[in-house]
């Protein structure tokens, strides 16, 4: 009976204050009548539930089980609320005709869900949750999504390059998460999508060549927030419908391409009165500010033609905090390196060294006198200089190290050598780092996470890169998920293996086979008693047994010299834990010479804080895939009669 189902929904005390406010919801009833008087709900002529529109009603629950048991639902929208937990299995894999889903703005958890049953799904959005780990492969499922929004989640991971073959896509929007890496080239294989959302993650590398293709039909691509890097492509203004194109705080460099300045792209995000004042003034200028910038509005004949509502160039930053017009200029102690930048950053050597000191606790490293201010830095312990007091080498391993490694080192632009190695350093590594002329670059053996730059994978010598004609991310240190005795390969043989159980960047030893005392004492009594089983079975089997000359070389130091870090004195353990390899990883016995394996719809409200976008709301109206009964979606209020539309929210912005 489905008024036994929906009301599962019912939980706790708190369902008296919105079941009070719709008809129907507080006892059981025949199937007829909850299709024709529970507020709500649509069914088809079966009276099989097809649309449940709980939006915005202040339900407070976890999402039952027992829904997967409607397996005629099409649309459901329960957004606006305050729902928790994570998604029910059978809510993941027994509603075949799932066609909109909207749970956005609510307090669901764990892993993002693997819908792998519903073919027909058109929308998803779980924006507005909490959310996290990576997007499974469920590329099957997702073909023929048109809007996917998990905006404001803490998902991570690379982005899979599956995501190119979501054919139908219109909208994606997966800003607001943590996902790290490039931006797969695959994006631009989506012909029909409409607007492009990637801000505030983590991303690196350069912007992708795929999306310049004049057959796209991108208005809008918001990129801000992020770690890209390289230049603004210029063949982005081959885009015949961009209207947006939002890039600031990143690290790209070099200047606004003369055809995109054409395009006057970002215009209608440009408030009005900033408009009027840049047609009216040429410069505007007071009293200098204390933060190395000072006021003047840059303005010149590349302004005329757009230049800075795409991006504030080179040496200015934007004062409206978006990375574009107006633009001022940083002060001579003060640098901006990148385009659409928001701040400058002071250049002063011991400004910088005293944040870096700040960043990683300095009060508590081993030694050191960074903490006298008076001292010249060349004096300061780790610290090289160069004859005309440049800074070219900081060096401070093994000294205690916490905290973060802050990007703005890159602005000591002399800098050959860093080595921050056996510390416990966390957070990423810098991408403006490549920037630097690094000949030495060591950060092993600390808990530093995420994705190596492309920019610092592919400079070549830094640690001997690209000696042999071949650029790699391992030679700047191993990627998780790998190791070796210093932590990063080299251009000549040492190479990184595979250890899945390490998270950690430039990891020097394999975690998942470090045991600890007790353990190791407790596989020792159990070995010796097999032994003395096992050795007495077939002394009684066969007194010759032990006169059998049977003998083990067990030395494999010439082609795998490194080893796992055992916790009892400094003896090795045997190259036999290689079972918790990945199964790329072999080991040759030198005793049998054998290869062992190891084990390896619908609208609701999108904020474009960024785009500076209006809210709206969509209207879409669908057909029930049993009856010809329309349900139109709604208008910017959730209330509806029993018998009235039903709301229907999507997380997409007005484009205007």
């Amino acid at each position: 009976m489905n008024s036994k189902i929906l009301l599962q929904f019912v939980q706790g005390d708190a369902a008296l204050n919105w079941t009070s406010k719709l008809d129907g919801w507080d006892e059981v009833a025949d199937d007829a009548y909850v299709c024709k008087r529970w507020q709500g709900i649509v069914c088809n002529e079966n009276n099989d539930i097809t649309d449940i529109n709980l939006s915005n009603v202040g339900l407070i629950a976890t999402i039952p089980e027992s829904i997967g048991s409607l397996h005629d639902l099409e649309n459901l929208f329960l957004q606006q609320n305050e729902l928790y937990g994570t998604l029910p299995v059978k809510f993941r894999t027994n509603l075949p005709h799932l066609a909109y889903l909207d749970l956005s703005w609510n307090n669901l958890n764990g892993s993002f869900p693997e819908i792998s049953t519903a073919p027909d799904l058109k929308v998803i959005n779980l924006s507005h949750n909490k959310f996290s780990g990576t997007l499974p492969n469920i590329k099957s499922v997702f073909r023929n999504i048109l809007i996917f929004n998990v905006r404001n989640n803490e998902i991570g991971g690379l982005l899979p390059p599956w995501i190119g073959q979501m054919e139908a896509l219109t909208i994606l929007d997966l800003s607001h998460n943590a996902f790290i890496g490039p931006i797969p080239e695959s994006l631009g294989k989506l012909r029909r999508l409409n607007a492009l959302f990637l801000n505030t993650n983590a991303f690196s590398g350069t912007i992708p060549m795929s999306l310049t293709r004049d057959f796209l039909v991108l208005e809008h691509i918001i990129l801000s927030s992020n770690k890209l890097s390289g230049t603004l492509p210029a063949a982005l203004a081959d885009l015949p419908l961009l209207q947006t194109l939002l890039i600031d705080d990143n690290h790209i460099t070099g200047t606004v391409p003369h055809e995109l300045c054409q395009k006057h792209l970002n215009e209608k995000k440009i408030d009005n009165d900033v408009i009027n004042e840049r047609s009216n003034s040429t410069s505007v200028s007071d009293k200098p500010r204390t933060n190395g910038t000072k006021r003047t509005l840059f303005f010149n004949k590349d302004f005329e033609r757009g230049c800075d509502s795409v991006a504030c160039p080179v040496g200015h930053y934007s004062t409206n905090n978006n990375g574009m017009y107006p633009c001022v200029e940083c002060e001579h102690n003060g640098r901006s390196p990148f385009l659409g930048s928001s701040k400058c950053y002071s250049i002063n050597t011991n400004d910088i060294l005293a944040e870096f000191y700040n960043a990683t606790n300095g009060d508590f490293w081993t030694r050191g006198n960074w903490k006298n201010s008076s001292l010249p830095y060349c004096d300061k312990i780790g610290i090289t200089c160069a004859s005309n007091g440049n800074i070219i080498g900081i060096q401070l391993p093994n000294m205690t190290l916490t905290g973060t490694i802050i990007e703005e080192l890159a602005l000591l632009k002399h800098l050959e050598v860093v080595d921050l190695s056996d510390n416990s350093l966390h957070g990423t590594i810098p991408s403006m780092l490549g920037m630097l002329p690094l000949e030495t670059f060591d950060i092993s053996g600390n808990q530093l996470t995420g994705f190596i730059d492309p920019n610092l994978c592919t400079k070549l010598g830094i640690n001997g890169n690209g000696k042999d004609g071949v650029t790699s991310c391992d030679v700047i240190a191993c990627a998780a998920g790998t190791f070796n005795k210093i932590g990063r390969a080299t251009h000549t043989s040492t190479r990184c293996i595979s250890c899945p159980t390490n998270t950690f960047l430039g990891s020097k030893s394999c975690k998942s086979i470090l045991f600890t005392s007790h353990d190791l004492l407790a596989s020792s009594v159990l070995l010796c008693l097999l032994g003395v089983v096992g050795g007495l079975a077939f002394f009684l089997i066969d007194k010759s047994y032990f006169r059998k000359d049977d003998t083990v070389d067990s030395d494999f130091g010439e082609e795998y010299p490194f080893h796992f870090d055992s916790p009892i004195g400094d003896s090795p353990i045997s190259w036999e834990a290689d079972n918790y390899f990945s199964e790329h990883s072999t080991v040759e016995f030198d005793s049998e010479k054998e290869e062992r394996s190891s084990l390896s719809s619908a609208t609701s409200l999108l904020e474009i804080t960024k785009a500076k976008m209006v809210s709206s709301s969509i209207s879409i109206t669908k057909v029930s895939r049993k009856s010809n009964a329309s349900v139109s979606t709604i208008r910017s209020d959730t209330s509806s009669s029993a018998d009235g539309p039903r709301e229907i929210w999507m997380d997409v912005p007005k484009m205007t």
